[in-house]
């Protein structure tokens, strides 16, 4: 190998190097890009939409969220998307409302109205507070509780999965884990060793019925994700909604709308 040929294969290495840092240091800003709401359009929000607000502890912070009653018999503790909060979701809580069931969103640290932000370990927690809060302060119990968990919630919804026994479990347009995707979407790097948010739903073992929705068009988690995890979960139904995409609005389609009108039905 000549001294040229060495000198370019260092300074490669070393850029290789230098972009896995950088994807280390900044994956919070990239994974966790939360919106930012006044907290009084906030309140404004929930007056007009008719939610009560929520304000949960977890740990050290402060999180925010909505609760729509429904009859007050059974409750859908959802999880949103990454780049969502809670007043963004109207659309889900009418759908769940409309079934008669409870509709209650915490979002986690450093999103609309919540404290803090990200850090390892802060999905976990954050859900946990969420459980607590439904199951606690609000007097559901576990078997009365879907867990909703919408792509990026999905990982959240996996991360209490590992803690707590609900009556069932909604994937949306969700992934097997984010350690998994993030390598789909950046094969040459090492994200197995790099990313602080592995969210390995695809692990969990869930006795409860679960509902999977997708999108055949996702173009942000592809939908062999949906089809693993639907191989995955012993008491899986999978729906497969034609010609939407990750930002299309899932459940106003009626495909999806009516399958988890009908999922949700059985559960009561």
């Amino acid at each position: 190998m000549t001294r040229g040929v060495q000198i370019t294969l260092g300074i490669l290495l070393s850029l290789y190097l230098i972009a896995a840092v950088v994807l280390s240091r900044v994956q919070e800003h990239l994974l966790f890009p939360a919106p930012t709401i006044p907290g009084d359009d906030l309140i404004e929000m929930a007056r007009i939409a008719g939610a009560a607000e929520l304000l949960v502890p977890s740990e050290e912070e402060t999180l925010y969220g909505w609760h729509s009653p429904a009859g007050g018999t059974h409750a859908v503790l959802y999880f949103h998307g990454n780049a969502s909060y809670a007043a963004a979701n109207i659309l889900t809580m009418r759908a769940v409302n409309a079934a008669g069931w409870d509709f209650i969103c915490v979002s986690p640290r450093g999103y609309p109205g919540s404290t803090g932000a990200p850090s390892p370990g802060f999905l976990r927690a954050d859900a946990l507070a969420a459980w607590s809060h439904t199951t606690e302060t609000l007097g559901f119990s576990p078997e009365q509780i879907v867990l909703h968990g919408r792509s990026l919630g999905g990982g959240m919804a996996g991360e209490l999965l590992a803690e707590v026994a609900p009556g069932g479990v909604i994937l949306e347009s969700t992934f097997r884990s984010m350690a998994r995707l993030v390598q789909e979407k950046v094969p040459y790097f090492p994200m197995g060793l790099i990313l602080k948010y592995p969210m390995r739903t695809e692990e969990r073992d869930v006795s409860a019925p679960v509902l999977i929705l997708h999108g055949d068009a996702d173009e942000v988690v592809p939908v062999a994700h949906a089809r693993a995890l639907a191989e995955h979960f012993t008491h899986a139904e999978y729906v497969e909604v034609p010609g939407k995409g990750h930002n299309d609005g899932l459940l106003q389609d009626p495909v999806a709308s009516r399958a988890l009108r009908a999922w949700l039905d059985s559960l009561r």
